[in-house]
């Protein structure tokens, strides 16, 4: 290999400077493997390894909610068959018809002809006893006509709406 030098050197010499090279090139234009390292990923890479666990671990997460939530609803569905409810026999039938009753009123009049304050407290208070609230009183000439609601029974409307919206979603439960 020339490298433009020349040099003028007797045998002995040319020897030594020959091996001198030879030990000081020893590694020149190769490369001596070196001990393996993991090499680091790159940063996207990183973050969609650390976003793909997160959606694992909520996915995994809002189905053991959903599932918990299914089973609390079947125990009130199963409540309300053993208190006599009139119910659907599928579960899910139940669960649409409860929602509708959520925030919804039942109304009923009474009307009482000449009835002694007594007679009517004593009305208004077996309706109480049955949850009907009276509103809104209007007398006329020979009756009182007492106007009365009350809320519909629903057994849903104590789980968290969040909870009866996993529900409605495909995939959300039910049978």
């Amino acid at each position: 290999m020339n490298h433009g030098l020349r040099l003028r050197t007797t045998g002995r010499m040319a020897g030594g400077l020959l091996a001198l090279l030879v030990v000081a090139c020893s590694g020149c234009g190769r490369s001596e493997p070196e001990a393996e390292t993991p090499a680091e990923p790159a940063p996207l890479l990183t973050k969609s390894r650390e976003w793909a666990e997160r959606s694992r671990e909520w996915g995994e997460q809002w189905a053991s909610d959903t599932n918990q939530t299914w089973q609390t609803v079947k125990e009130m569905y199963e409540r309300a068959r053993e208190s006599g409810d009139d119910v659907p026999p599928k579960v899910k039938d139940w669960v649409a018809d409860d929602i509708k009753k959520i925030g919804s009123w039942e109304y009923r009049v009474l009307t009482l002809t000449n009835a002694a304050p007594d007679d009517a407290a004593h009305h208004l208070n077996e309706l109480g006893s049955e949850r009907w609230e009276c509103f809104w009183v209007q007398p006329d000439q020979e009756r009182t006509h007492f106007y009365l609601k009350k809320a519909g029974r629903s057994y849903l409307k104590l789980v968290p709406k969040g909870d009866l919206l996993r529900l409605l979603t495909p995939g959300g439960g039910g049978e």
